[in-house]
């Protein structure tokens, strides 16, 4: 009965830890979070604008390959 009482003491003092809040970050750490935000959200549309086109090239593509099959495939 003793160990069990030593060990929810420990179990609690040791998850009061687990809810300590952090520091607010500073100024200067804020402003480099925001940075890092903005260069991630503008590589995101350089890479969401290059897929798109990447897919317009395939679809044009496959496109003109249905298109030469039809035309070489005699109408049944």
């Amino acid at each position: 009965m003793n160990k069990r009482m030593i060990l929810a003491a420990v179990a609690l003092a040791l998850s009061g830890s687990a809810l300590a809040r952090l520091p607010a970050p500073s100024e200067a750490q804020q402003l480099e979070a925001e940075a890092k935000k903005a260069k991630a959200a503008e590589a995101a549309a350089q890479e969401n604008a290059a897929l798109a086109e990447a897919q317009d090239r395939v679809a044009a593509r496959w496109a003109q390959i249905r298109q030469a099959s039809q035309a070489s495939t005699p109408a049944r």
